[in-house]
C-alpha cells in the first residue's frame, strides 16, 4: 500500500502521499516519539482497521474459502499451515482476555519510528501486542528500510514495508519511474498524470514550459517525501517563487477540477499488497473520500485565491484545522465514504 508513511530520515524518509497518515493522526507527539535504534532492525506491518465499516474478526477470516487456500498455498511451499492471522478487531480487545490455564502466554511487541497515529497504535495493543522502545520486538512499523537492514530480521520479525517500495511511493522516484516507463511503452502511458518536473535538474524545463504557456497557469510544488500536506503549495511565478537549487518536485496545476457543492476532493483507496512475486494484490471494498474545507474559485481560465491551501489540498491534516469545519455526518463534512461518494457522482450523471 501507499503508506505511508511519516517521519523522515534522509533519503529513506516516509513517502505517504498526503497520506497514510492524514487520518487520524492525533496523539501525533509525545506519546509517537521512539528511539531511533534498529536493535536488530526493521518494519512490519500489516495492519487492517476501517472505522464505521463492517468487519470481520480475525477468526471468521479463517473460516472463509480464501484462507484455506492460503493454507493449501503455504503447505505447498512447506511452511507453517497452523500460523494464525494477526486478531485485528474493532469489537474485541485482547488485553481483556483472562490467561489461560497451562498455556504459556508469549508476549508480541511492538516498535514505531517516526510518527504514527491513534488508530495504528491502538490496533495493535487491541490485537495483544506491547509497544517497546527497545530491541527484541516483533512488528516494526515506521520508514522503510535500507537493503542492508533487511538481511539483519530474524525469523521472528515482520516490517511493513517490502524492500524498495520507496521506488514507487517517493513522490520524485515515482515520477522517474513513470518517465521511463514513458520512454519505453508509449508516451500515451498514465495520460492522467499532469506533466512533472524534479527539481533542481528540470529547473530550465519547468522554466521553459511556462514561458511557453505565456508566463501564465499554476504549479504546484512538493517535498519530494513528506505527507500530510506539509510544503505543498501553489506557485504563479516559478522563475521567482521557488529558489534557485530548490530539491522538490513540481506539476502543471489541474485547474478545472471535478468539484461537488463548489468543493475538491480526492479518493482514498485500500491497497494491500501481500507478494509481488506472484503479484496478490487485495483492494478493500469501503475508502475515503477527502473535501477542502473551503470552496473552490475559478474565473477566466485564471484560479484566483491560490495561496489558500484550504480550497486546493484536500489533506485532512490541513483542512480539520479550519474553524469553520465541524464533526458532521457521513456525507456532510470533509471526510466521505468511498460508497457515499459513488452514489453522490451516480446522481450527478457520472460512472463512478
Amino acid at each position: 500500500a501507499w503508506t505511508d508513511e511519516e517521519g523522515q530520515e534522509g533519503e529513506y524518509a516516509d513517502f505517504g502521499e498526503e497520506g497514510a497518515d492524514d487520518d487520524g493522526e492525533e496523539g501525533m507527539g509525545d506519546d509517537d516519539e521512539d528511539s531511533s535504534d534498529l536493535a536488530t532492525t526493521d518494519t512490519d506491518s500489516t495492519s487492517g482497521n476501517e472505522m464505521r465499516l463492517p468487519h470481520l474478526e480475525s477468526e471468521d477470516v479463517e473460516m472463509l474459502p480464501a484462507f484455506a487456500q492460503r493454507r493449501a498455498r503455504l503447505a505447498a511451499q512447506g511452511r507453517d499451515v497452523g500460523a494464525h492471522l494477526v486478531p485485528f478487531s474493532l469489537s474485541h480487545d485482547r488485553r481483556r482476555d483472562p490467561p489461560k490455564e497451562g498455556v504459556c502466554q508469549h508476549k508480541l511487541f511492538f516498535k514505531i519510528d517516526g510518527a504514527s497515529s491513534n488508530c495504528v497504535r491502538n490496533a495493535w495493543r487491541r490485537a495483544g501486542f506491547e509497544r517497546t522502545n527497545k530491541g527484541g520486538w516483533n512488528l516494526w512499523w515506521g520508514r522503510p528500510l535500507r537493503f542492508p537492514e533487511h538481511k539483519k530480521l530474524n525469523e521472528y520479525q515482520k516490517v511493513c514495508h517490502f524492500p524498495g517500495t520507496y521506488y514507487l511511493g517517493r513522490k520524485d522516484n515515482l515520477a522517474r519511474n513513470v518517465s521511463k516507463f514513458r520512454r519505453s511503452n508509449g508516451a500515451s502511458s498514465y495520460p492522467y498524470l499532469p506533466v512533472t518536473y524534479i527539481l533542481p535538474e528540470d529547473r530550465a524545463r519547468l522554466l521553459q514550459d511556462w514561458r511557453d504557456r505565456g508566463e501564465r497557469g499554476l504549479y504546484i510544488v512538493k517535498p519530494k517525501a513528506s505527507a500530510r500536506g506539509q510544503g505543498i503549495r501553489l506557485v504563479a511565478k516559478p522563475d521567482v517563487e521557488i529558489k534557485k537549487g530548490a530539491s522538490v518536485l513540481v506539476q502543471r496545476y489541474i485547474d478545472d477540477p471535478l468539484l461537488i457543492d463548489g468543493r475538491k476532493f480526492d479518493m482514498r483507496l485500500y491497497v494491500l499488497v501481500t507478494s509481488f512475486d506472484p503479484l496478490r494484490v487485495y483492494v478493500f471494498k469501503e475508502g475515503l473520500a477527502r473535501f477542502c474545507s473551503e470552496e473552490y474559485h475559478s474565473a477566466s481560465g485564471k484560479v484566483s485565491n491560490y495561496k489558500r491551501k484550504l480550497g486546493h489540498l484536500t489533506n485532512y491534516s490541513l483542512n480539520k484545522r479550519n474553524a469553520a469545519v465541524e464533526e458532521e455526518g457521513d456525507g456532510e463534512g470533509i471526510k466521505w465514504s468511498l460508497s457515499l461518494l459513488k452514489e453522490r457522482l451516480a446522481a450527478m450523471g457520472h460512472d463512478p
